[in-house]
């Protein structure tokens, strides 16, 4: 059965401007709109709060909690055991991510030809969470291997009563360890056997197996395996008992820390780690040509990423991207963002956001990407799927105002009902705005401002609607009186007073303020 995650928000938004909708996958005739593709997501969410945490977790015991430069910092057992446990809690779901993503894939959401893929990216770090438990298995047997068979009996009476229970017996136990049984666990078992066992435990170091060498090059390899896919998981939850709380604190604890990420220095941490194992070790023979300045590389664009925020995106190559969705009947709830550029400078190929914030009263999502063209698409819970390719600056904040609604069918004229909500609640504080026709849309209040001869509100709302509504006032009695790129409008006389009307470009991208102002 699939497994479900419960999603507490999945609202994820995207730069597009042309609706459609996809067909084919399993015979479906909107794979996008059916409650497989849901479930598909949610196991994808799943798999994004996981990935991170482990990503962040390592480069927080690195550091000694994010105190010192990364890499430099010693490894506390239970530390080991926290990152290694998260392992091995994905372990059990691996062929339903696996599932999942070839779903995704198949369903044609990926359209650009140099993006690697949900699949290849999810399979590289579902490999490594497999290889890894491979290597502990290996690593462990060796050094017991090499102990008396009363410490290898000692090992056993000491294992945690829930592996215990797996076991018929010490021999059935070693046995099993052997076959494979225990890979999951085996990087756990690894660490509680040098803490239970001194004959173990000297061995271990002797053969410069310590738990701090083998988590800096295991990790690191982990952390270079996961970094092709990068995620925003912002309100999910998991079953798992990980939920992107643990992840954004991490990462605000990255923001406010000040250990830097030396990529030489890690580089030299990673080399002197694999180095200590030993050529023999399985992670050291795993490692690849230019394994440590790669990784080093990784880990740096990971705390970087981390650390862009509105405050400092101009010192930055990257951008905020807020999306909003003007769709009113059914909002986008998925995005994925592809790199179309073989050469950019990311090492990500895929960002997926997966939660919304509101701000003054706005729905929005945001994400962080690299300076670059990527290609964004959209999807609302009816399958109505949104692209568009975006040329994403750097150091700037872009606000970007689309729509999933389908197309009107042939012969039918869509008509959406006025939306007075946001206008009534600003005029019910300022009454002298109720003689001016109605705004019909979201808005905002921006601000306030009088004296003996005037008074003024100024609302902001979307380019769009403030287009219909210059139109609009023309049929209340308001005539164009605009020059030299001010746009203003002056009206009839209410009461003792003027009205006028003026637009102007805000100071947020694809929003205009409108000012209404009454002149004796």
């Amino acid at each position: 059965m699939i497994m479900k995650r419960v999603i507490a928000m999945l609202l994820l938004v995207v730069a597009g401007m042309f609706a459609s909708s996809c067909t084919g996958l399993f015979g479906w005739k909107n794979y996008e709109g059916s409650e497989q593709f849901r479930d598909d997501v949610a196991v994808f969410a799943d798999f994004a709060v996981q990935k991170q945490f482990i990503t962040l977790y390592y480069l927080k015991a690195t550091s000694d909690g994010f105190t010192r430069n990364f890499l430099k910092g010693t490894v506390s057992s239970e530390e080991y055991d926290v990152f290694f446990g998260a392992v091995a809690q994905m372990a059990p779901y691996i062929k339903d991510y696996e599932s999942a993503f070839k779903n995704l894939e198949k369903s044609g959401i990926l359209t650009s030809v140099n993006t690697k893929g949900i699949l290849s990216s999810g399979a590289k770090f579902l490999s490594w969470v497999t290889g890894s438990g491979e290597r502990s298995r290996e690593r462990l047997l060796k050094v017991a291997s090499n102990i008396p068979a009363s410490d290898r009996t000692e090992l056993y009476n000491k294992l945690r009563p829930d592996w215990k229970a797996k076991t018929s017996g010490e021999s059935d136990f070693w046995k099993k360890m052997e076959k494979g049984d225990f890979d999951y666990q085996a990087a756990q078992m690894f660490n509680d056997f040098q803490q239970d066992n001194e004959e173990f435990g000297n061995t271990s170091v002797e053969r410069g197996l310590t738990i701090q060498k083998i988590f800096v090059a295991e990790g690191a390899k982990g952390v270079e395996a996961g970094t092709e896919l990068m995620v925003d998981a912002l309100q999910t939850t998991t079953s798992g008992g990980l939920d992107a709380g643990d992840v954004g604190e991490l990462t605000l604890d990255i923001y406010n820390s000040g250990s830097q990420a030396d990529p030489a220095q890690m580089a030299q941490e990673i080399t002197a780690a694999v180095n200590s194992l030993g050529p023999d070790d399985p992670t050291a023979k795993a490692m690849g040509p230019g394994y440590a300045s790669k990784m080093a590389s990784v880990m740096k664009e990971v705390v970087e990423v981390a650390r862009t925020n509105t405050e400092n995106a101009s010192g930055t190559n990257r951008s905020f991207v807020f999306v909003e969705d003007d769709d009113s009947q059914s909002q986008a709830d998925i995005v994925i963002a592809q790199n179309t550029q073989s050469t950019s400078s990311s090492m990500a190929s895929i960002y997926v956001t997966l939660g919304n914030i509101v701000d003054q009263g706005q729905k929005l999502i945001y994400t962080i990407l690299n300076k670059g063209k990527w290609l964004i698409t959209a999807i609302d819970p009816d399958g109505n799927k949104s692209t568009r390719e975006v040329d994403v600056p750097a150091g700037d904040v872009i606000i970007v105002t689309l729509t999933t609604t389908p197309p009107a069918k042939e012969g039918e004229e869509e008509e959406q009902p006025a939306d007075y909500t946001d206008w009534n609640k600003i005029t019910a504080q300022y009454e002298f705005l109720k003689s001016y026709p109605p705004f019909s849309g979201a808005c905002t209040f921006v601000g306030y401002s009088d004296n003996m001869f005037y008074m003024a509100v100024t609302i902001r709302a979307r380019n769009s609607d403030a287009e219909k509504y210059r139109e609009k006032i023309t049929d209340f009695g308001f005539n164009d009186h605009s020059s030299s790129g001010n746009i203003v409008y002056w009206g009839p006389k209410y009461g003792n007073y003027y009205a006028h009307v003026s637009f102007a470009a805000s100071g947020t991208s694809g929003y205009t303020d409108i000012m209404f102002k009454n002149l004796l």
